[in-house]
C-alpha cells in the first residue's frame, strides 16, 4: 500500500490510497507524483470550498488521473484473471436542472475579478453568465452567478418584463404540438385585445422582434394557463419558481391570462378547435398575479432554444426543428442592449440571439446567447438592473466586465450538463468517523469503462486524485467530509483527451461528530 495524506485549507483532511487486492502487489504505474498534476492558485475559487475554506493557493487542482493499464492489473494477482464484484451504485436524491445549477455555480469569482479590475456593478444588479463548453453528446455550461442573484426569487422587487416572451412562444408551440400543429397554423379567436386571424409565426415574430405585448398575451392564451404553469414550467422540468400569469398592457385584476378563448385552427389537412380553457391554479409565492422567475430559469429556456440542435432529446422542448429555426431568426433580429458591451469585450465579430425587457420604474433586462465568431466561443448571459438608477450603457458595461472576468478567472468549478455517455458507477463505502477530526471518512470508487482519465468535483470543489486500483477501469479515493448530508458530485471521464462520459449525482454522507 502507498499512502499519502494532505490537509486542505479549512482543515479538510483527505487521504489518497492505492491498494492491490489481498495477495497482490502494489500498483506499478508510479507514485503520487505521476497522478497529482497541478495546484490551484486562484483565490477566487477557494471561498467556494464546501467546508468553508477561505485561504488561497493551497488546494489540489487534480482532475485528470491516468487509469492503470489493464495488463498491469491482470498481473497483480500472479497472472490470474480478476473477477471483481460488481460495484454498488450509491447515488441518492435526483435533482432537477435548477437544483444542479444552484449547487455547482460559482458565486464568488465574478465579484473577485470585478474588484481586481476596479469595477463596481450598479447597486441592485442581477447577473448570470455561463461559458458553453464541449461536453459529452451535448454542450456543457460552466455557470457564474454574481453572488446569489441568479437564484434570487423576489416577486415585487424583480420584474422579468418582456424577457418572458420567448417562454410564451415556446409554450404556445408546445400546446400546438399536441394537436399536430406548428407555427404555420392559421388561428382565429377573440380575446380582450380584440379579434385575431393569422399565423402563430406572426405572433412569435411580433412578440420577440418588436416586443408586442398583445402578441405575448395571445401566445400565452394559445399555450393555456394550466399547461404553461402546471405542465411545461414544473419543478421536474427545472423551473420550480417560474410562474407566468400576468396579461400585459391590461389592468390587474380586471384582465389576466387565466382564460384562454376558443381557438379555431387549420394547417394543411388539419383543422379543428382548441376549446376554451380556464386556469384555476394559484401561486402564493408569486403574488398579485405577477410573472415570477429567476435569472437561471429565464436563461435556461434560452439555452434550450439556442442550443437545441446540440442537446439530447430529453432537453428538447416539444418544438419542431423548423420552428426552432424561426425562433432563432427572431432572436437574432431582436434589438439588444448587451450587444455593444459584448463587442467591447470580444470584438465586433459576434452574433447575438437575445430578448430584452424593460419596465419603466422597475427593471431593464437582457438575456441571450453571445457567439464569438472569431474564436467560436459561446456565452449565455442574463442581466437585470434597476430602471430608475441605471442606464442602457451601464447594462452594456456590466456585460463587458462579466465577459472579461471569465477570460481572466481560473475555472476549477465543474461544468454541468445531463448525464451522458458510457455509464459511470460510484460506490461509497463508509469508513467511520476520523477520531482526530470528527469528520466522516468514506472510500469512493468510480468505475469508468474505457476511460483513461477522470475529473471529479464535490459541489464546486475539485477532488484530489483518484488512484488506480488493481481492477481495470476502477479508481478510488479515501476522503474525509467535514460537511455531511447530500453532497453533489460531478464526474467527467476522458479517452485520449476527449470527453467520454459525464455524470451528475448526489451522495448522502453519513453524519460525523
Amino acid at each position: 500500500m502507498r499512502l499519502a495524506s494532505f490537509l486542505l485549507p479549512g482543515l479538510l483532511a483527505l487521504t489518497l490510497t492505492s491498494c492491490a487486492p489481498a495477495g497482490g502487489s502494489d500498483n506499478t504505474d508510479g507514485g503520487l507524483d505521476d497522478i497529482v498534476t497541478d495546484t490551484l492558485n486562484d483565490s477566487t475559487e477557494d471561498s467556494d470550498h464546501p467546508d468553508g475554506n477561505t485561504d488561497s493557493g493551497d488546494a489540489l487542482d487534480v482532475v485528470e488521473d491516468t487509469l492503470a493499464d489493464s495488463s498491469t492489473d491482470a498481473d497483480a494477482d500472479g497472472g490470474q484473471t480478476l473477477d471483481p464484484t460488481p460495484l454498488r451504485d450509491d447515488a441518492a436524491a435526483i435533482l432537477n436542472a435548477y437544483e444542479w445549477g444552484e449547487a455547482v455555480s460559482n458565486r464568488t469569482a465574478l465579484a473577485a475579478q470585478f474588484s481586481l479590475s476596479a469595477y463596481t456593478p450598479p447597486p441592485g444588479a442581477y447577473l448570470l453568465i455561463g461559458k458553453v463548453l464541449q461536453g459529452v453528446n451535448s454542450p456543457a455550461v460552466r455557470w457564474y452567478s454574481y453572488g446569489d442573484t441568479a437564484f434570487t426569487y423576489s416577486p415585487g422587487n424583480y420584474w422579468p418584463a418582456s424577457t418572458v416572451k420567448l417562454t410564451a412562444a415556446v409554450g404556445a408551440l408546445m400546446t400546438l404540438s399536441t394537436y399536430g400543429l406548428t407555427s404555420q397554423a392559421q388561428v382565429n379567436f377573440t380575446d380582450d385585445d380584440g379579434a385575431y386571424s393569422g399565423t402563430v409565426e406572426t405572433l412569435m415574430g411580433d412578440a420577440i422582434r418588436i416586443s408586442s405585448n398583445v402578441a405575448y398575451n395571445r401566445l400565452m392564451e394559445i399555450a393555456g394557463f394550466e399547461a404553461m404553469n402546471e405542465t411545461y414550467l414544473t419543478d421536474q422540468q427545472g423551473y420550480p419558481n417560474m410562474v407566468l400569469q400576468r396579461r400585459y398592457t391590461h389592468p390587474y385584476p380586471a384582465s389576466n391570462l387565466r382564460l384562454s378563448p376558443e381557438i379555431t385552427y387549420s394547417e394543411g389537412a388539419l383543422s379543428g378547435v382548441i376549446p376554451q380553457r380556464q386556469g384555476t391554479s394559484t401561486y402564493v409565492a408569486c403574488d398579485n398575479e405577477a410573472n415570477c422567475i429567476t435569472l437561471f430559469e429565464l436563461l435556461d429556456v434560452m439555452r434550450r432554444v439556442t442550443l437545441h440542435a446540440e442537446l439530447p432529446a430529453e432537453e428538447h422542448f416539444s418544438v419542431t426543428p423548423s420552428d426552432i429555426t424561426r425562433l432563432l431568426s427572431a432572436l437574432h433580429d431582436a434589438p439588444s442592449t448587451m450587444e455593444s458591451g459584448a463587442q467591447m469585450a470580444l470584438g465586433a465579430n459576434i452574433t447575438v440571439y437575445n430578448k430584452t425587457g424593460l419596465v419603466a420604474g422597475d427593471d431593464r433586462l437582457d438575456h441571450g446567447l453571445i457567439v464569438d465568431d472569431t474564436t467560436g466561443e459561446r456565452y449565455l448571459v442574463a442581466v437585470s438592473l434597476p430602471y430608475n438608477t441605471t442606464t442602457e450603457a451601464q447594462l452594456a458595461e456590466l456585460v463587458r466586465e462579466a465577459l472579461l472576468a471569465l477570460s481572466l478567472s481560473s475555472e476549477s468549478h465543474p461544468p454541468i450538463q445531463t448525464t451522458q455517455g458510457v455509464p459511470l458507477t460510484v460506490q461509497m463505502d463508509d469508513l467511520g468517523i476520523d477520531t482526530g477530526t470528527g469528520y466522516r471518512r468514506v472510500n469512493l470508487t468510480v468505475e469508468a469503462p474505457g476511460a483513461d482519465s477522470i475529473a471529479v468535483w464535490v459541489d464546486t470543489w475539485p477532488l484530489p486524485a483518484f488512484s488506480p486500483t488493481a481492477v481495470p477501469d476502477r479508481l478510488s479515493l479515501e476522503y474525509s467530509f467535514s460537511v455531511q448530508g447530500l453532497r453533489h458530485l460531478v464526474i467527467m471521464a476522458y479517452q485520449a483527451g476527449q470527453p467520454l462520459s459525464f455524470r451528475r449525482l448526489t451522495l448522502d454522507i453519513p453524519p460525523g461528530n
